[in-house]
């Protein structure tokens, strides 16, 4: 007869509450870690499984609580939060980046992927920005489609021009400033990194850099490539 080894179990009830919120609101409140992904599409359409939907307002709301969450908890332990979504929904993604440039704790960023258009933005919000060894970022104008009476068309297009466009371009050439690409200051004055910014747009549209082109330009701190280099930041003054 074969004897059954029992295996004792110390999983407890915070241990699947932790879980829960993990997979279903993207947070695990015990390591103070938050995810950033798209709502999956196929909750709404199954045809469309798989399909990244990027950046919309169930992404920002829920970034949202789950910072105020973390910052009930604690206003001094910093949080990492692992970014893997694509562009998307302008308004939205400055909510985000505004809500995490607000809060009082480190908030350490991962670039799993890709960050790109709205994501882009959204990476510089962090204290600390890690790209992955093989994800890349992409920064352009954006776009925009409108279906309105030509008054209201117009309106739409002047205040993208005036803001939208204008926010982008400002956060992109802050964090340029500080980038190894643009170290002799005497010629990379900031008027003239935002110029060559907006050139690269213009004759790029979409201008894709590599995850060490991205720590070159400014964009990020430090490809990431150990868990030691979290660890030091967490505890970096």
């Amino acid at each position: 007869m074969s004897r059954k080894k029992t295996i004792a179990c110390n999983f407890t009830a915070e241990d699947s509450y932790a879980l829960e919120g993990l997979h279903n609101h993207c947070i695990h409140v015990p390591s103070r870690q938050i995810w950033i992904h798209g709502t999956p599409l196929d909750l709404i359409d199954p045809s469309v499984a798989g399909v990244e939907p990027g950046v919309e307002y169930m992404m920002s709301t829920r970034l949202e609580k789950n910072l105020e969450l973390l910052r009930w908890t604690s206003e001094r332990e910093p949080v990492i939060i692992h970014l893997h979504t694509n562009g998307g929904m302008v308004e939205e993604g400055i909510a985000i980046y505004d809500m995490i440039k607000s809060m009082p704790f480190r908030v350490i960023m991962i670039n799993h992927t890709h960050a790109r258009s709205m994501s882009s933005v959204i990476l510089q919000a962090a204290d600390v920005r890690f790209m992955l060894p093989h994800s890349h970022f992409m920064f352009h104008g954006g776009s925009i489609g409108i279906e309105a009476e030509m008054r209201t068309a117009y309106s739409n297009i002047k205040f993208c021009q005036e803001f939208f466009d204008k926010f982008m371009l400002d956060v992109y050439t802050e964090n340029a400033t500080h980038g190894k690409k643009f170290r002799d200051k005497k010629v990379w004055t900031k008027a003239a990194i935002r110029a060559f910014l907006e050139k690269e747009m213009e004759k790029k549209a979409d201008v894709f850099l590599t995850a060490k082109e991205t720590v070159d330009w400014g964009f990020a701190d430090e490809i990431m490539t150990s868990w030691d280099q979290i660890k030091a930041a967490k505890t970096a003054v």
